[in-house]
């Protein structure tokens, strides 16, 4: 199916577009537009039909990646698309499937890409592999150095919301389907650290600088002290953690035992990957170095 191209609108009809802004002075101008910015993760969790049946007051919605796995439908709200970045650039770029994209983010309501990089392995996208498609470029790997645990790298919404609180703090933030868990549609990919973004994204909902509305399971401990007021309840923290580590050792003899018992199928998988076709992330990193050599 040939998919039409991106027709742009008449200024006055829109809002700014994201097309060539990288300042965080440039972007925060251009997110002051909306009153209200709504992250979607792809993640079962997400409650974006919920939403939009009692929209917040002029929202932007924020989609990453693979929106067409999001959206079954042209979207006709104002939406930006976040194309996270790997060591060849973004992926829905590299394997050509932006253009396909743009008939679920029809104009003037789609106000374009915002190429995103978190770590300083990743690689921004040139600006003319977006053709006419509205493109910003945000590189957020000083500011996620600052505090993200150095043996991972952020999560695309992660590492939006925080970014977003600090260059727009006066933005109302929503997040729909940050539950950081596995999902029957989705995975999750262990570079990031999970534990430490949603700790993070807590802290941040209780501190009031945002809106999350993944569901949380009762805290049952309230309840049980006022039931037994004679317990400590710093005595009971302590025994917590020790439930806790107690479980996690136990665990971990569970996971060594699955190791040495999946050793066969490991020698099998790791051999098929030494003889399968290059993938199309590897084909571009060749083309790139070829082209660094040559340029």
């Amino acid at each position: 199916m040939q998919v039409a191209p991106y027709v742009f609108s008449p200024p006055s009809l829109v809002t700014p577009t994201t097309a060539g802004l990288r300042e965080d002075i440039e972007w925060s101008a251009f997110f002051s537009n909306f009153q209200t910015i709504v992250l979607v993760a792809n993640s079962d969790d997400q409650r974006l039909s919920e939403i939009l049946r009692d929209p917040p007051p002029k929202p932007l919605y924020v989609f990453f990646n693979k929106i067409d796995r999001v959206l079954d439908s042209p979207f006709p709200h104002d939406c930006v698309l976040v194309t996270r970045c790997n060591t060849a650039g973004s992926e829905v770029v590299y394997r050509r499937r932006l253009p396909g994209m743009m008939r679920l983010m029809p104009a003037p309501f789609f106000k374009g890409v915002i190429n995103l990089r978190a770590a300083s392995r990743e690689r921004l996208n040139r600006p003319e592999e977006f053709d006419e498609i509205p493109a910003g470029f945000l590189d957020l790997t000083e500011f996620m150095e600052g505090f993200y645990p150095p043996q991972h790298t952020a999560s695309s919404g992660f590492a939006m919301t925080a970014w977003l609180k600090h260059i727009a703090p006066d933005v109302d933030v929503r997040l729909t389907g940050f539950s950081g868990e596995r999902g029957f549609k989705w995975k999750v990919f262990h570079i990031h650290d999970w534990t430490f973004e949603q700790t993070a994204l807590r802290l941040m909902e209780k501190g009031g600088l945002i809106r999350n509305d993944v569901p949380r399971e009762q805290d049952p401990y309230p309840a049980f002290f006022r039931h037994f007021p004679q317990l400590d309840c710093d005595e009971a923290r302590g025994e917590m953690l020790l439930v806790l580590s107690e479980k996690l050792e136990k665990a971990n003899k569970r996971i060594d035992k699955l190791i040495s018992a999946t050793a066969p199928l490991r020698l099998f998988y790791d051999g098929w990957r030494a003889v399968k076709w290059k993938s199309k992330k590897n084909r571009v990193l060749d083309k790139i170095r070829k082209e660094g050599l040559h340029g």
